[in-house]
This record gives C-alpha cells, sequence and structure tokens, in this order.
C-alpha cells in the first residue's frame, strides 16, 4: 500500500497533513508539505498506520515522545480499489502551531505503540518574505528519519560543536604566535630603515657637494665661452675702424683665446677627475650597501639561532627542575628508609640479633649509605647544570644584547675583514652555547637513569628491610637475653640522623665482650662508664651534626637543621 502525506496551511492560517494512497508503490512514503514557507517536505518510511497513530509537532532538542508542542491523530485511509490515489488530509490549526519565534522545530511519526517511527530534520516556523517567493524548492525537503538516527546526528553535532571549539583555541594561540612574529618582523623593518636613513644621511652631503662642484665647474666654462665669444665680436667690429692697430690688437686677442682654451681643457680635465671620483664613491657605496645586507642576514640568522638557544635553555631548566623534584621524593624515600633502619636496629638490639641477621642488616645499611652518597652526588651534578644552563642563558642574553645595541657609527667604519672576524666570534660563542646545552642533555640524561637505578635500589632495600623486620618480630619470640640500655638517653626519641653517620654501620654488630669501662662521645665528649659500643653509637647517632661544617644542632628543629644543611649545597 502505498501512502502520500502532505501539509497544507489551512484558510484560517493553519496546517494541513495531506495523505495520498495508491497501489503501485513497494514501499509507503510520509510527504509533508509547507506551503507557508513555498517549500516540499517529504521522505520515506515504512509502517502500517492505524487510528492510534499520530504526527507531532516537536522542538529540536526533545527526549521524550511527551514533550511535543502539538500533535494530531492520524486517520487511516478506507479500503478502495487501489486505481485512483485517495487523498487524505490531517489539519493543524495555526493558533496551536508556534509563532515566528526563531526555534526549530520537526514533525515525528509516532506509533500507537509510542514509539517515534520517523523524524524530519529540524525546520522553523516564518512568515516568508518577498523574496523568497521563487527560492528553489529544494532548499526546503525534509528527510524523515528514526529516533536512533536523530540521536546519533544530535551526537555527532555535539562532537563537531566540540571539535569547532579546540580548533578555535588552536586558531587563537597560532594567531597569538602570528602577531607576535609580526611584532618582532615590524620591530627589525625599523631598525633597518633607521640603519638605511643613518647610511643616506652620511653619504648624503658628499653627493651635494660633488653636485655643486660639477656646477660651478659649468658655470666657469660658461663664462670663459661668453668671454671668448664677446671678444670675438669686438674684434671683428675694431677690425675695420683701426685698421693701424689689427696687429696688435690680435696678438691679444689670440693670447687671451689661448688662455682661455688652456682654462677651459683644464677645467674638463678637473671636471672628468670628479667624475671619476663620484664614480668611485658611487661604487663603494654599493659595495657598503651589499656588506651591510649581508651583515643584516647574518644578524637575522644570529636572533633566530639565539631564540633556539633560548628555547633549548628554557626546556633544559624545566627538565632539571622535573629532575630535582624527583631528587627530592627519592631524598623523602631514603629518610623513610633511615628512620625504619633505626628502628629496626633498635629493636633488633634489644632482641640481640643472630650473627647471620646483623650481617645481613649491616649489608643493607651499607647498601643504604652508598644510595645516599650516590644520591647526595647526584645532587651537586644536577646543582652545577643547573649552574651551567644559568650561564649560559646569561651569555646569550649578552650576546643579543651586544648585537642589538652595536653603535651604526662603528658597524660603517669596519671593513670586511672585521665584520668577518666578528660573526666568526659570534658564531663561535653560539657552538660553544650549543655544546653547553648538548652537555646539559646528556647530564639530564645520565642524572635521569642514575635517579631511576637509585628509586630501584631504594625498592629492593625498602623490601629486604620489611622482611628484615618480618624475622625480627618472629625472633621475638624466642628467649633472649637484652643488653643494657642506659638511662640517659633514648634511642628513639632522636631526631633524624645525617646521612654521613651510616659511614659507622660495622660497629652495629653489637659485640658486648669487647666493651671497655668507659665510653665517650666523640661529640658531646661526656663519658658514659659501663655501655656498649652498641649504646654509644645509637647515642652518637643521636646527636644533630651537620655533615659539612661537623656544628652540633641539638637545640634546632628538624626542618631548621635539614635547611642549614641544604644551605651549604
Amino acid at each position: 500500500m502505498h501512502r502520500d502525506f502532505g501539509a497544507t496551511p489551512t484558510a484560517t492560517g493553519g496546517w494541513t497533513l495531506q495523505r495520498h494512497s495508491g497501489a503501485r508503490a513497494a514501499t509507503p512514503r510520509v510527504q509533508v508539505k509547507n506551503e507557508r514557507q513555498h517549500g516540499r517536505i517529504s521522505g520515506y518510511v515504512e509502517l502500517i498506520p492505524t487510528s492510534k497513530d499520530w504526527i507531532g509537532v516537536f522542538k529540536v532538542g526533545w527526549n521524550s515522545t511527551q514533550k511535543y508542542y502539538n500533535y494530531v491523530w492520524v486517520e487511516p485511509p478506507l479500503e478502495n480499489d487501489g486505481t485512483e490515489p485517495l487523498k487524505l488530509e490531517v489539519a493543524f490549526s495555526e493558533y496551536y502551531l508556534p509563532k515566528d519565534d526563531g526555534e526549530f522545530y520537526q514533525f515525528c511519526y509516532v506509533d500507537s505503540g509510542g514509539q517515534v517511527r520517523g523524524a524530519s530534520t529540524p525546520f522553523c516556523f516564518q512568515i516568508p518574505a518577498e523574496s523568497s517567493l521563487d527560492s528553489s524548492l529544494e532548499k526546503d525537503i525534509l528527510v524523515i528519519t528514526t529516533q536512533e538516527q536523530a540521536e546519533q546526528m544530535e551526537k555527532e553535532k555535539k562532537g563537531l560543536v566540540t571539535e569547532m571549539e579546540h580548533l578555535k583555541e588552536e586558531k587563537m594561540i597560532l594567531k597569538n604566535e602570528l602577531d607576535e612574529r609580526l611584532r618582532e618582523i615590524h620591530r627589525l623593518r625599523m631598525y633597518i630603515d633607521k640603519l638605511k636613513a643613518d647610511s643616506t644621511a652620511e653619504t648624503q652631503p658628499s653627493k651635494e657637494q660633488r653636485s655643486e662642484i660639477v656646477e660651478q665647474v659649468t658655470r666657469k666654462e660658461q663664462l670663459l665661452c661668453d668671454a671668448v665669444a664677446e671678444d670675438e665680436t669686438k674684434q671683428e667690429q675694431e677690425v675695420p675702424t683701426t685698421p693701424s692697430m689689427q696687429p696688435a690688437s690680435m696678438i691679444g686677442l689670440q693670447d687671451k683665446y689661448d688662455k682661455a682654451m688652456q682654462k677651459i681643457s683644464m677645467l674638463k680635465q678637473e671636471k672628468l677627475h670628479l667624475e671619476e671620483q663620484v664614480e668611485a664613491q658611487q661604487a663603494k657605496n654599493l659595495q657598503l650597501d651589499s656588506k651591510m645586507k649581508e651583515a643584516e642576514e647574518d644578524f637575522h640568522r644570529l636572533q633566530d639561532h639565539v631564540q633556539l638557544l633560548q628555547v633549548d635553555v628554557q626546556s633544559s631548566r624545566k627538565e632539571n627542575e622535573r629532575l630535582h623534584s624527583e631528587i627530592q621524593e627519592t631524598i623523602r624515600e631514603v629518610e623513610g628508609l633511615r628512620v625504619e633502619n633505626k628502628a629496626l636496629k633498635g629493636a633488633l638490639s634489644e632482641q640481640g640479633p643472630s650473627d647471620g641477621e646483623n650481617v645481613k642488616m649491616q649489608t643493607i645499611l651499607k647498601q643504604l649509605t652508598e644510595a645516599r652518597g650516590t644520591l647526595h652526588n647526584e645532587i651537586s651534578n644536577c646543582n652545577e647544570a643547573n649552574r651551567r644552563a644559568d650561564k649560559a642563558e646569561m651569555e646569550l642574553k649578552e650576546l643579543r644584547k651586544q648585537l642589538e645595541q652595536r653603535p651604526v657609527a662603528e658597524e660603517k667604519q669596519q671593513n670586511k675583514g672585521q665584520i668577518e672576524a666578528q660573526l666568526k666570534e659570534a658564531l663561535r660563542r653560539i657552538d660553544e652555547q650549543d655544546n653547553v646545552v648538548a652537555r646539559n642533555q646528556l647530564e639530564k640524561e645520565e642524572l635521569y637513569e642514575e635517579n631511576k637505578k637509585l628509586k630501584e635500589d631504594v625498592s629492593r632495600l625498602q623490601k629486604q628491610l620489611y622482611e628484615l623486620q618480618v624475622a625480627s618480630v618472629a625472633a621475638v619470640a624466642k628467649p633472649q637475653t637484652s643488653p643494657i640500655s642506659p638511662s640517659f638517653t633514648d634511642p628513639f626519641s632522636g631526631p633524624e640522623l645525617p646521612p654521613h653517620y651510616f659511614d659507622n654501620i660495622a660497629e652495629l654488630s653489637g659485640n658486648s665482650a669487647g666493651t671497655e669501662n668507659k665510653k665517650v662521645c666523640r661529640h658531646c665528649q661526656v663519658c658514659f662508664p659501663e655501655i656498649s659500643e652498641d649504646e654509644l653509637t645509637m647515642h652518637e647517632q643521636s646527636h644533630k651534626v651537620c655533615p659539612f661544617c661537623t656544628l652540633i644542632c641539638d637545640d634546632l628543629e628538624q626542618q631548621e637543621f635539614e635547611d642549614h644543611v641544604y644551605s651549604h649545597e
């Protein structure tokens, strides 16, 4: 059965949904025709109309079939023989339709089960203008689709909107970078124009002087020519009147003429000489212009190279900061391990550990001491790399400042050899900075690898300490004779120990047979009679001693003590 639906405005200004049926169509078709917009809305959907189906007007963005703006029931067609098309109408009243509010709506065909069987693309209700009477019908075609397809299109639309916003952000970033580059180019052009203006101002007086000299020579030649012509005229006038004086006057005029011709030839030679000087000066100016252009190109190239080096230095500093933070984290982990070692050492001293456990504990503590020393060396290397990077950055700034503030007069007075020497010196400095940056990069990579290995060692030592603690707890159940603990100190109440006290780990074996009657602390010089070597070692380790200046800082807080130690680095 063929179904053809159409929507046309009624006499009262409303809408009419028309439906046509025929027998030849293989697939039912729903056609919505919008006469108010002078367009045509058509589409296809496979369904069997019933009296409980309805067509609703929904605002774009609806999420439920109950969010309709208005609807009409579908009247199923009467049975016919199918030879003639059947025309049915479903009318929408203008009073219940949306006004010209600029919002977008769509038609949805809902079956008796509440399922959306078709939906049109969005459109809006508006009063057509006079110029839109001749618009193409293809622009108002609305395709009927399912709710799933509409939701999929909505998701794609949101994804496109997100991508468009991301592209806008990238566009703004690129625009800012372009503006920065344009400002830099404008500044360099102003600098070049200033150089050219200074060069023109210096060469201009010489050109004016040469033109003035040429003009004077020409004027003198003209005066001499006029004088010669005047003498010849006078000679012609005086010859008929004074025939007796003709030989003497002719001789005087001839002498004057010869002198004038000699002076004219001299002035012509001087003019040629001045013209040669002018041409030589022009050739020299051309050479200076070419040298200036080459110097400007080298200057721009050096500026670009300096900018690249600055970027490398900044990245190096960021990498150094990251490595420094990782090193600080490793320091905190080592400090935690040191506290655990201290607690474990006290527990083992009270429990009287066996020789095997003592050897294992001493090995672990020795490894921790070596790890601490390696970490300290790594911190020193990192600080040295930071200092080198700062020094390289300062040299780059100084080089750029020298390039920008180089006097123009001095630059013009220098010949080609001096310019090349300065350029070679600048390139040599840049190569040195490249080498410094490369060395810093290698040092950073080495520090990163050492830091990684150090973290692995710390993890391994933590695991061994945990196993040793488990073994110590298991040994508590066995009856052991605990050593006499002195009443003057608590081995667990002392603050965290500085790293260099792990150098005397070999004294933790705890052999009470070798104790002397009197033991003296090497830091506070206090004598303790009748104590063991282990107890003396724990007492010495309870002091806060700076590993650099050997200052006893027992009165300082832990944070103040750490600040004092780090101030030596």
